[in-house]
């Protein structure tokens, strides 16, 4: 939204369309998790638990990607994190710097 608020809708039953108060500068959402970078750089995320943590890591944040087992994060220094479900290794970010950051199902 303009005043930076995050509204969702559609199908919430993980809790995925519950976003949280604050303000945001960007989100991303998938089919059952969906996380948001605060105006003050930290990461929040809500939906799908059954998988993995879903909370961010500490820090500050320029990107975020969400995915159902897990998701994934820009620092503000350009180091990529990632966390939750670690099947096939989609949490293991290489060394950085990175200029931007995608999820998808088993990969990032």
């Amino acid at each position: 939204r303009v005043d930076a608020t995050v509204a969702c809708w559609g199908g919430n039953r993980d809790g995925q369309a519950d976003a949280p108060e604050g303000r945001f500068s960007a989100v991303s959402a998938t089919g059952a998790r969906t996380c948001g970078v605060r105006v003050d750089g930290t990461v929040a995320c809500w939906g799908y638990k059954h998988s993995g943590p879903i909370d961010a890591p500490v820090g500050r944040f320029s990107a975020v990607s969400a995915g159902r087992d897990h998701s994934c994060g820009l620092r503000v220094d350009g180091t990529a994190v990632c966390w939750g479900h670690n099947s096939e290794g989609q949490i293991d970010a290489p060394a950085g710097p990175d200029s931007a950051i995608s999820t998808g199902s088993n990969q990032a």
